[in-house]
C-alpha cells in the first residue's frame, strides 16, 4: 500500500460542491470527466501530491453506469475525512473570509490540533495540524 488515492462523493448539487471545494477551500481542479452524452458528471479536485476528492453528479453517474440514484440523505459508514493543514489558525482566518466556519478547534487525543467544517452536502471534514506532540509524527 502506498497512500490514499481519492475519496468519492456523490451529490445532487454538484455546482455547490465544486464551489465549496474549489473556491472556498481553494483546491484546484485536476480534471473532469464526461459521460457518453458529453455532459460533465465527474470532477477530480486535487488535494496534494496525487490525492484527490472525486465528486460525481449522482443522477448523471446513474445515467452513465446504470442503476438508480442512491438515497444521499442517509449517513453512510464514513464519519468524516481529514485534510492536513500547515497552520490551523491561519486556515481558520482564511476560511472565515470565504464564509466557512471552522468549529471545535482543540487538541485531540493524538496530540494534533484539529477543527471541523462541513461541505454543502453535510460531509464532515476534519482539518488537522500536526505539531511536535502529534502521535502521527511520533508514533507510540
Amino acid at each position: 500500500m502506498k497512500q490514499l488515492a481519492h475519496i468519492c462523493l456523490y451529490t445532487q448539487q454538484p455546482e455547490a460542491m465544486l464551489d465549496f471545494y474549489r473556491k472556498k477551500l481553494d483546491l484546484p481542479l485536476q480534471f473532469s470527466m464526461q459521460n457518453d452524452s458529453g455532459e460533465e458528471f465527474g470532477w477530480y479536485v486535487a488535494l496534494g501530491n496525487v490525492t484527490f476528492i472525486e465528486i460525481f453528479d449522482a443522477p448523471k453517474a446513474a445515467k452513465q453506469w446504470g442503476g438508480s440514484v442512491p438515497d444521499l440523505s442517509v449517513t453512510g459508514r464514513v464519519r468524516h475525512f481529514c485534510i492536513q493543514v500547515e497552520d490551523l489558525g491561519a486556515e481558520q482566518q482564511r476560511l472565515a473570509k470565504r464564509g466557512v466556519e471552522v468549529a471545535r478547534i482543540k487538541t485531540g487525543m493524538d496530540g494534533s490540533r484539529q477543527g471541523w467544517i462541513e461541505d454543502p452536502d453535510g460531509n464532515a471534514i476534519e482539518l488537522m495540524q500536526y505539531v511536535e506532540t502529534s502521535l502521527q509524527l511520533r508514533g507510540h
